[in-house]
């Protein structure tokens, strides 16, 4: 049989401190009523009065105060424990609640960073898709809706071109979305092709309708360029501005996405060759530094003064290293007769396709 100093031993710390205070409490509890009870037996058993009684009584009433005071304590410190360990124990549940909300937080960051890579991704494949329908189909609906797209998100000038042949000195197509007004429908969407060249020749603008198939405009158009008295085969070649319109497009999304060597100054107004860009800024390069800033071009108003027979303005910028001078002044050449009849400020953009 185990003696109590083996069980006293055995028990749990909590167990053993509430066992020693109810000990010593019981100890000092029964010398105090002893004390009380010797002194009272005496005075009353045998008539004792005077200091010893009151030293009885004084020792004992204190001894049993004490007693009294380690139960207090005991309790006290018991609830002091129960409260800081309740306390403890609420605060790792709040930190694990707030680990586990954080960590929620992180994940759902983590996932949204994701879905937003994914949605990119997805607008991105489905932009070149669409780029790809312009050459594949030929259709209305592909090239407005190329359009379209590229001119709300202010990836194209609203002066956007392609050339139309392989040679620069040929003609240029504008391609642009517009609406016929007619009080019977309200209104109705049609695509403007108006061709441009650098120098004094013009052809008339013609109209593609929606739904309407591509060999008839084409057809349209070449007859408007014979009538101008301007050989067909010499100025331009229907699948070379296609390709140029997809190509042009691309280029322009690309530059938006960040894809190119380096991002355009501005809106793409034309995409004269594989290395030069006419931008609502400026004639640039696609892969240098190369810039012709439409600032450095004579202004309108000192064209306007040459015909009142003032000095036709001088201007021929020295072209970058490495590229061919007769090349560079056809650039250039463009660039001054598109910002003469643009110049900076100009290029209208409805308010609701601004970005």
């Amino acid at each position: 049989m185990p003696v109590p100093s083996e069980v006293m031993a055995d028990m749990p710390a909590p167990r053993l401190e509430n066992a020693i205070h109810w000990l010593a409490f019981g100890i000092v509890a029964a010398i105090g009523i002893l004390m009380i009870g010797a002194a009272l037996g005496f005075s009353i058993g045998c008539d004792w009065t005077g200091i010893w009684i009151d030293f009885f009584l004084t020792i004992g009433t204190a001894v049993l105060l004490g007693a009294l005071g380690i139960v207090g304590s005991g309790l006290l410190v018991t609830t002091v424990e129960r409260e800081v360990k309740r306390g403890i124990e609420e605060t790792e549940t709040q930190t694990a609640a707030l680990e586990e909300k954080i960590e929620s937080q992180g994940r759902r960051i983590d996932t949204l960073a994701d879905e937003v890579l994914r949605d990119r991704a997805g607008r991105h494949e489905a932009e070149d898709e669409g780029l790809a329908a312009i050459t594949n189909d030929m259709s209305y609906e592909a090239v407005s809706s190329a359009l379209h797209e590229a001119d709300l998100r202010r990836a194209i000038s609203d002066a956007f071109r392609v050339p139309a042949s392989g040679d620069l000195n040929g003609m240029h197509m504008h391609l642009k979305n517009l609406v016929r007004m007619d009080r019977a429908v309200g209104g109705t969407p049609f695509l403007s092709l108006t061709p441009w060249f650098a120098d004094a020749r013009n052809v008339q603008t013609e109209g593609w309708n929606e739904g309407e198939d591509v060999r008839q405009v084409i057809v349209r158009l070449d007859r408007k360029i014979e009538s101008a008295n301007l050989t067909p085969s010499a100025v331009w070649d229907p699948s070379v501005m296609f390709t140029n319109l997809r190509d042009s497009l691309e280029l322009a999304n690309r530059a938006l996405r960040g894809e190119l060597p380096r991002r355009l100054r501005g809106p793409l107004i034309e995409r004269l060759n594989g290395e030069w860009v006419l931008t609502e800024e400026g004639l640039e390069s696609i892969t240098t530094d190369a810039f012709l800033s439409i600032n450095d071009f004579p202004s309108r108003v000192a064209y306007m003064a040459a015909y009142s027979g003032g000095d036709r303005p001088e201007f021929s910028p020295a072209p970058p290293p490495g590229v061919d001078a007769g090349t560079w002044g056809i650039l250039v050449e463009i660039a001054r007769v598109t910002y003469m009849a643009h110049p900076r400020g100009s290029f209208h953009r409805p308010a609701a396709t601004r970005r």
